[in-house]
């Protein structure tokens, strides 16, 4: 008698606790989801010096040869301000300025580096 009454607690016992346990997995998923999240942090500007091989309006897109050879693709963006030593020069006029001397000041980004600032040097 004595066994069946301890068998009988001991089932009782352990159908109870997966009852419990879900209840607090649950509490704590909904309170993770309600979590504020940390800002991602700002990718800070980069700076690139080089030659303009090529400028493709259709595509919005400049690029730039450091002096190891390497050719660098930037995004221009309306926000991105192009200038040379005379002022500032529209999107039409860098063409122009194929094979001259550039800094660009970019952020990159997931659709590639974005140029902030293009100074061309005469």
């Amino acid at each position: 008698m004595k066994n069946s009454i301890i068998i009988a607690l001991t089932a009782a016992a352990l159908v109870s606790i997966p009852a419990i346990c879900p209840a607090a997995s649950t509490t704590t998923a909904k309170a993770a989801k309600t979590a504020p999240q940390a800002p991602r942090a700002m990718p800070r500007p980069e700076t690139l010096s080089g030659k303009i091989t090529m400028v493709d309006p259709a595509r919005k897109l400049v690029v730039v040869q450091d002096s190891s050879g390497v050719p660098f693709d930037m995004v221009v963006s309306q926000s991105t301000r192009i200038k040379s030593a005379s002022g500032p020069i529209n999107w039409n006029d860098l063409n122009s300025d194929l094979n001259r001397n550039a800094s660009i000041q970019f952020v990159p980004e997931r659709r590639g580096d974005v140029a902030q600032t293009i100074n061309v040097s005469k």
